[in-house]
């Protein structure tokens, strides 16, 4: 099959008769292999932007995050978005303490984070996948993406750098929150107390267009407003397609490989 430069419309591919059931398949080489990724990104306009009540930039240096992405269109039909953590811990956190943490962050995750949204992923050859997205905790020696540091008592849990620091009797809730940071996702609230105006945080969509910027609070907002979030204000549990929006980015690039002759579209659904 020539290509002769540009993006294949479906009528321009090849594609696999098969007389037994009168129907015309994608050919064999249709999602014939799984992709996986570490990623290491700075998240500052490439998955979102925080931004002063009239739209300014405050090019805050959030600096970069890390994980494993996992794309799994061939064996297992399904995204495994993957965090290491290495375990650190104060001299007054016992063992006990220790397990229950890890069970804790284990919990926030998989209560929270879930199967809460899919990947489509389009192609113009191969037609539509929906993959479910999965997310996984695991604990190593090394290797790590992030340290988890483990205190007897920390004020205000939170991720520093490659540090998640939290308190011996941190919560679910609170793991999940900051779980959402460690693969990208910004705080749903202003960090500016000095202006009467709320600031604003815009996401970037896949097809790398800026979403409209939404008012946020400042410090979280209340968890009963309908338009709070998990990344907005304790305790909230709604998580929406945008929280998911970073791993299409993500996927669009994993996709789309030098010399594949055609555009693989992802989002988020």
């Amino acid at each position: 099959m020539a290509i002769s430069g540009g993006v294949q419309s479906p009528s321009e591919v090849a594609r696999c008769e098969d007389p037994a059931i009168s129907a015309t398949l994608p050919c064999a080489s249709c999602w014939s292999k799984d992709y996986t990724k570490e990623i290491k990104v700075h998240t500052g306009k490439r998955y979102s932007d925080q931004l002063n009540a009239v739209g300014e930039s405050y090019n805050y240096n959030f600096g970069t995050v890390q994980y494993k992405l996992s794309i799994l269109c061939k064996t297992k039909n399904i995204v495994v978005v993957e965090i290491r953590f290495k375990i650190e811990s104060d001299d007054a956190v016992n063992k006990v303490s220790v397990t229950q943490a890890k069970k804790s962050l284990i919990e926030g995750v998989k209560k929270y984070w879930d199967n809460q949204f899919s990947l489509k992923v389009v192609d113009p050859k191969c037609g539509t996948k929906i993959l479910p997205i999965e997310f996984k905790v695991l604990f190593v020696k090394s290797d790590e993406h992030y340290i988890f540091k483990i205190h007897d008592k920390y004020d205000r849990e939170g991720v520093t750098g490659y540090v998640l620091d939290v308190s011996k009797d941190t919560g679910p809730w609170t793991y999940a929150h900051e779980f959402g940071h460690c693969y990208g996702l910004p705080d749903e609230y202003g960090y500016n107390p000095d202006t009467e105006e709320n600031d604003q945080v815009a996401y970037y969509k896949p097809d790398g267009t800026l979403d409209t910027p939404m008012s946020v609070p400042y410090n979280g907002g209340d968890p009963s407003d309908p338009a709070s979030t998990i990344m907005a204000a304790y305790g909230n549990t709604i998580i929406l397609k945008r929280h998911g929006w970073l791993i299409a980015i993500e996927a669009n690039e994993i996709f789309n490989e030098r010399g594949l002759g055609r555009r693989i579209v992802c989002d988020i659904v």
